[in-house]
């Protein structure tokens, strides 16, 4: 059993020797009866497992350096043009993979460059060991997840994100929607999951006037603005991929 959490100020006793100081990102793997086993620090957010015993995690992560033990460490870079929040500063999305049986991180991926703020909410793995990480994007952009894998995010707008990753962490692909028409749109990934087929569906929001376009002529168009309120109303989504 794995368990992810961020703690706060105080040191964190899990029982079994297990510790954690404060203010970390946590990931616990428990034995069947409920004992801690290991502890690793620098990620939280959605789990998934693979069948050849790995446990990844996916979340979001500032814009310092973070080491995740085994000579692997993280940092995404801010574009040139891009204000990120000044309080709480860049967000960055971040996939981890740990060895299940000793939590030896395998390796770390996050945005080459990137913009103000991006996430992934959900992952998932198919039956080949690739690994899905679906999320949010805002513009603007660029985000570059490597090896020619990039997003484009053009305006300040929330975009809907997804990223296929290699076994070996290598992103093979990364896709985003594109708003077309009218101003204001918005649309979201929240959630992730693959068929025996090794289909994608995910799942999420989409807001606002205009189409928002998931390539191969998918489009949807969001609810426009709903009076007397601050912002355009929200239509659930779900989209396949192959």
């Amino acid at each position: 059993m794995y368990a992810t959490a961020g703690t706060g100020g105080g040191s964190y006793d899990f029982g079994n020797g297990v510790s954690a100081a404060a203010y970390n990102s946590v990931l616990v793997k428990y034995n069947a009866s409920g004992i801690a086993q290991w502890i690793r620090t620098g990620a939280s957010g959605d789990l998934a497992l693979d069948t050849a015993g790995a446990v990844y995690v996916g979340g979001s992560m500032g814009g310092r350096a973070i080491d995740f033990g085994n000579g692997i460490s993280a940092q995404g870079t801010l574009n040139k043009g891009a204000f990120p929040c000044l309080e709480c500063g860049p967000s960055f999305p971040l996939l981890v993979k740990y060895d299940c049986s000793s939590g030896t991180t395998q390796w770390a991926q996050t945005v080459t460059t990137g913009g103000a703020s991006a996430y992934f909410s959900s992952i998932a793995v198919d039956s080949m060991g690739n690994v899905y990480a679906a999320g949010t994007a805002n513009g603007p952009g660029p985000y570059d997840f490597g090896n020619g894998a990039t997003v484009a995010a053009d305006t300040q707008e929330n975009y809907s994100l997804l990223v296929k990753y290699s076994p070996s962490g290598v992103a093979e692909w990364a896709r985003s929607s594109q708003h077309e028409g009218a101003a204001g749109s918005d649309d979201e990934f929240s959630a992730v999951t693959v068929d025996s087929a090794n289909s994608l569906y995910v799942a999420g929001l989409v807001a606002g006037p205009g189409n928002v376009d998931y390539g191969n002529n998918t489009t949807v168009t969001g609810l426009p603005a709903i009076p007397l309120t601050a912002g355009p109303g929200w239509n659930a989504l779900l989209v396949k991929y192959r």
